[in-house]
């Protein structure tokens, strides 16, 4: 089967056509953690870009790295006892989400929503689902990822910097906040 695309710096297969690999978009690097599609033209030995996925950026997948080891704590605890009722959700920037919850068996990695009108966050359909393998694979692959990606050590959260010192100063942060009303800061 051929690999999703020879312009990234990577292509690392998670298994089920599920692969991390690398794109720009805007002139921003992103890691991409997205199933591929065969196409329905011809070419069938290639594969492609599916809806499911997530495209993280370096500061996102930082964010991922930097809480795996809980998640992959919580993913173990409910494979091994299976009537405990655990829940992991950690905000990765922009409205993205990774969780582990004890209903269902590996990490989703979600972009949710504000409805309008409404005090609580949605899931989107944007996202990948990923099962407790694959995951395994994602978190084996951070020193190859590391290795290829060297402006990963670089990157510094926005919430170290100057701009965060202040309550005022997180809240208008869209990356932090990402639901905050402008008009209420």
């Amino acid at each position: 089967m051929a690999t999703p695309s020879s312009n990234s710096r990577f292509n690392i297969a998670l298994g089920r056509n599920v692969f991390i690999t690398t794109s720009f978009w805007q002139d921003q690097l992103y890691i991409h953690v997205r199933q591929f599609e065969k196409s329905n033209s011809t070419d069938s030995q290639r594969l492609y870009p599916g809806p499911k996925g997530v495209g993280l950026t370096l500061q996102r997948f930082k964010e991922l790295q930097r809480f795996a080891k809980e998640m992959d704590q919580c993913l173990d605890t409910i494979i091994r006892e299976e009537h405990t009722e655990l829940k992991f959700s950690q905000h990765l920037g922009g409205n993205l989400y990774a969780g582990v919850d004890s209903s269902y068996l590996g990490v989703d990695l979600r972009k949710f929503w504000l409805p309008e009108g409404e005090e609580t966050i949605a899931p989107t359909r944007k996202g990948i689902f990923l099962t407790p393998e694959q995951w395994r694979l994602l978190l084996s692959s951070f020193e190859h990822i590391q290795r290829d990606i060297p402006e990963l050590n670089d990157v510094t959260p926005c919430y170290e910097g100057i701009d965060h010192s202040t309550r005022t100063g997180f809240l208008k942060c869209r990356e932090c906040n990402p639901n905050a009303l402008k008009e209420d800061i």
